[in-house]
């Protein structure tokens, strides 16, 4: 089922289908699952663990764990994102976002568009499984599928790390912060933790990490497929330009052939 794109209270430019789905269908859901894998990660690594837990201190150190889960979560997290989203705009049921960034010409621009694959979006076709793959996962139709999907996952990690270096620079110093203030302190600057506190923080790190993540890339996803589409549009007028420039060049070649041939003098 194709959803309206008017701007009625659910259409596809409304503000509430955007919030909805943006950050309440994907975001919170999101946070929710990371929050609880973190969570169950942290139980089997800290609890029953005889070692204690510090802030800084190895083996079990809770600044090396965030930092890691950071870069760990925002990949599998945009990966999940490409696909769950990708149907949906394969689908047309994704929201069209109510602010416009300008697709910038590519002689110019060629690092941008390479990041953020403007020439591989994905538009609306026949619906069918098939179809969506190819469209999702098939970069170079001569390859083969190995090569495809790694030159897929390889975009999809370059350009996720760059999101999480950005999510990190933030979120990573204000929650060692937060730990800092709520740990045990034992020595200098360090702290430990016991009982269920690195669990509950994990728990609480993934669910932000989640909530930040999902519609970072649901935006990505969404602006990447406008540009698409005015990629194609690009596309095809000049195309048309070209073949309407092809049959006035095919004149006035033949013009020049024809006032040359009259200029020959006769043997």
């Amino acid at each position: 089922m194709v959803k309206s794109e008017g701007t009625g209270l659910l259409g596809r430019s409304s503000l509430l289908f955007n919030f909805c789905y943006i950050f309440l269908a994907h975001g919170v859901v999101s946070g929710i699952i990371s929050g609880g894998i973190e969570f169950a990660i942290a139980y089997g690594m800290y609890y029953h663990n005889s070692k204690p837990v510090y802030l800084w201190g190895f083996p079990n150190t809770l600044s090396g764990d965030c930092a890691l889960t950071v870069f760990i979560q925002v990949g599998v997290t945009w990966v999940c994102e490409e696909l769950i989203v990708g149907w949906d705009c394969f689908r047309s049921n994704t929201p069209i976002l109510p602010f416009d960034i300008e697709l910038p010409e590519e002689t110019s621009h060629r690092v941008f568009w390479r990041l953020f694959e403007v020439r591989y979006g994905i538009a609306r076709d026949e619906i069918s499984l098939r179809s969506y793959v190819r469209g999702q996962f098939v970069r170079y139709p001569s390859r083969s599928t190995i090569f495809n999907l790694f030159a897929w996952l390889l975009n999809k990690f370059v350009i996720s790390m760059i999101v999480a270096a950005m999510i990190w620079f933030w979120v990573w110093p204000v929650t060692m912060g937060v730990l800092a203030g709520i740990g045990t302190k034992v020595a200098g600057h360090e702290y430990e933790f016991h009982g269920w506190a690195p669990q509950i923080m994990k728990l609480v790190f993934g669910f932000v990490i989640g909530l930040m993540c999902s519609p970072l890339a649901i935006i990505v996803i969404l602006l990447r497929d406008k540009w698409f589409l005015e990629y194609k549009k690009r596309a095809q007028k000049s195309s048309q330009e070209n073949e309407k420039g092809a049959p006035v060049a095919a004149i006035d070649n033949s013009s020049d052939d024809s006032n040359t041939n009259s200029t020959i003098p006769s043997a």
